[in-house]
């Protein structure tokens, strides 16, 4: 296996403050046959699946949506660089590559009992000559067997499994859609499902990306002013990925709706029961975790922090927000169990830096500043495990 070795700098001592990872609900899919074979397969079979996976646990609060490209997984954290996926054993700094296999724009990571599932690029699906990871491939962690689950001739972007169900979000038409796959018990598919049915997990999504597309595209209305907030205001869409949104918070999601032309209402929905409740008016969402949730209040810098806890708002001074060119709400944001991570293109000083942002009392450190942070290759990906915190190919330890 190839390695990769890293030195690996000091950072600041992060506080104490801990997640706790929540368990799933079931997964409310409307099953549609694959082909004739499928089709007759006894419920048993499904049951099974989705038995499987209720008796895997969730893993650890490193998988969560905005620290997609790595895993963490019975002590290892996985990883996506340019060349391939990696893996680091808990204790070490080296990685070691288990897939070697080219990794574009639009990374995903994600697991399903003794699977990895990770999107990557293949030169041959690679019709519009974009260069964007257009396939998904699995690995599988008992043989390190690997190959190509799923492709498209675009991008493929979001791929996470919630409960039993492997969601695919990837480019088409011009529109981002979803797709889900049932999986048996050792990962592979079961069956597709019914995108079109209005049981799917991400129907609502998918039909609001076409709405939106079919809008704002210069062909659907030549000559015709149309005003995209019109049309989309009575429609909800996500915040982060549905299915990601659902495993951080148990079931639930957070919605946005437009209310003007620079705020949104945001709602939490039960998956489960349909139930629906409004909780702030915003300009935009930062961070969604199980706690709460991190926001601009205005189309200013007023930034709020909305606890899950106590259903309430308060309001967080950082006078380092105040200079919008130089933060921006992008993947540069992650977070752990500590504190919230933010990329500062430094456009004022002239250095940029990693700031750490800490749930205790709000205070802000900085992890690591200077030119090395935008020269480095891929310094757009940010990510953060129980050890350190990666930057580009860079990773610097957390005490």
């Amino acid at each position: 296996m190839k390695r990769k070795i890293f030195i690996t700098p000091i950072i600041f001592l992060l506080l104490i403050c801990l997640f706790s990872c929540k368990a799933p609900i079931r997964f409310l899919l409307k099953r549609t046959a694959l082909h004739n074979v499928v089709a007759t397969m006894k419920d048993s079979q499904t049951e099974k699946a989705e038995e499987a996976l209720s008796n895997t646990p969730q893993g650890s609060w490193v998988n969560h949506y905005y620290n997609r490209g790595i895993y963490e997984k019975d002590g290892y954290t996985y990883r996506q660089f340019r060349d391939g996926l990696y893996r680091r054993q808990e204790g070490t700094d080296i990685w070691e590559l288990l897939c070697e296999v080219p990794i574009h724009v639009g990374r995903g990571l994600t697991a399903y009992g003794n699977r990895m599932y990770f999107t990557c690029y293949q030169v041959a699906n690679d019709i519009q000559g974009s260069g964007w990871n257009n396939s998904v491939f699995y690995l599988d962690l008992n043989t390190m067997e690997y190959g190509e689950l799923l492709s498209t001739e675009s991008l493929a972007s979001t791929v996470v499994v919630y409960e039993s169900c492997l969601c695919f979000q990837y480019l088409v038409e011009g529109y981002m859609r979803y797709d889900g796959y049932l999986l048996d018990e050792s990962g592979e598919v079961l069956e597709k499902l019914d995108a079109e049915s209005e049981d799917f997990l991400c129907y609502e999504q998918n039909q609001y990306n076409i709405a939106e597309y079919e809008t704002i595209s210069p062909s659907s209305h030549v000559n015709v002013f149309v005003n995209p907030y019109e049309v989309v205001s009575t429609m909800k869409s996500e915040v982060i990925p549905i299915p990601y949104c659902a495993s951080v918070l148990n079931g639930k999601t957070v919605f946005q709706q437009q209310n003007d032309e620079s705020s949104f209402h945001y709602f939490l929905r039960d998956l489960k029961t349909g139930e629906e409740s409004l909780l702030f008016d915003a300009s935009a969402i930062l961070f969604i975790t199980d706690d709460g949730i991190l926001y601009f209040a205005t189309a200013g810098n007023m930034v709020k922090y909305y606890s899950f806890a106590d259903h309430t708002s308060q309001e967080v001074v950082l006078p380092e927000f105040e200079e919008t060119h130089n933060l921006h709400i992008d993947s540069y944001l992650t977070y752990d169990e500590q504190a919230f991570y933010f990329y500062d293109y430094g456009e004022d000083s002239g250095i940029p830096r990693i700031l750490r942002l800490s749930y205790n009392d709000w205070s802000l450190d900085v992890v690591a500043e200077g030119e090395i942070l935008s020269e480095t290759e891929d310094y757009r990906v940010n990510q953060v495990d129980g050890e350190y915190f990666y930057h580009g190919d860079q990773m610097y330890p957390v005490p």
